[in-house]
């Protein structure tokens, strides 16, 4: 589905991916972990025509996007959501949901939409007057998610969406993540600090430092000494 080959980007001169290259598969799960400053926002953001590419190519679905805007890529089919769950906070959830699927011009159709995203997230149908600021870090994320996918993307972008959520929160919304990749048939690309939960819960990995990709692999990933030396504390 997506394929970006040989990526140097950053923002105006300053460099920071070098040559990256990364795959995700139709209804795969994809995780970027890394330290901070790695270039795992980065990658996302180049996706979505947010930095300055200066080499490489992306491909989505045969079609390479590598200058299309980012209106273009959401016709595209892909959706992003930023980390620190950006919502329309003064606006309800109602309504930030509307913004999500503006697109949909039956309303039929949209009220099926909205129906099926309340049986992913029931608890956003019981505070649809309430304003997003309102709501709690874990709601948030949640109407973040159902924004987006409001918009029936075939690949969803996600940075850091379990930032600032408890260890509970967090587990259940990589379960979650797991339906909406099962049911919905999107392919996820997730930046994420919880490296072990994110090599349980993803098809494949990819570790980025200063920059570059320096491993990739499957679950198995989590089995390698640098991984668990560095990221999981010397044991998982």
């Amino acid at each position: 589905m997506l394929t970006i080959q040989n990526l140097s980007a950053g923002y105006g001169e300053l460099e920071i991916l070098h040559n990256v290259n990364v795959k995700v598969n139709d209804d795969e799960i994809v995780a970027l972990i890394g330290p901070n400053g790695a270039g795992k926002s980065t990658i996302l953001k180049s996706i979505f025509a947010l930095t300055t590419i200066t080499h490489g190519t992306i491909t989505f679905n045969a079609e390479e996007i590598t200058q299309c805007k980012t209106h273009q890529l959401l016709e595209r089919g892909i959706s992003y959501v930023p980390q620190g769950r950006i919502n329309f906070g003064d606006l309800t959830i109602s309504e930030n949901l509307a913004i999500g699927g503006k697109d949909i011009v039956e309303k039929q159709e949209y009220s099926e939409r909205l129906a099926h995203i309340f049986t992913l997230f029931p608890v956003l149908k019981t505070k649809l007057s309430h304003t997003a600021f309102s709501l709690s870090g874990g709601e948030q994320q949640m109407l973040a998610l159902a924004r987006a996918l409001m918009q029936k993307p075939k690949l969803l972008l996600l940075d850091e969406p379990t930032l600032g959520l408890s260890p509970k929160l967090q587990k259940e919304l990589f379960t979650l993540l797991q339906h909406i990749r099962n049911l919905e048939h999107v392919s996820i690309l997730i930046v994420e600090q919880n490296a072990k939960k994110a090599i349980e819960s993803a098809d494949r990995t990819y570790l980025l430092e200063n920059g570059s990709i320096i491993m990739e692999g499957g679950k198995e990933i989590i089995e390698n000494p640098k991984i668990q030396q560095v990221y999981l504390g010397g044991s998982y």
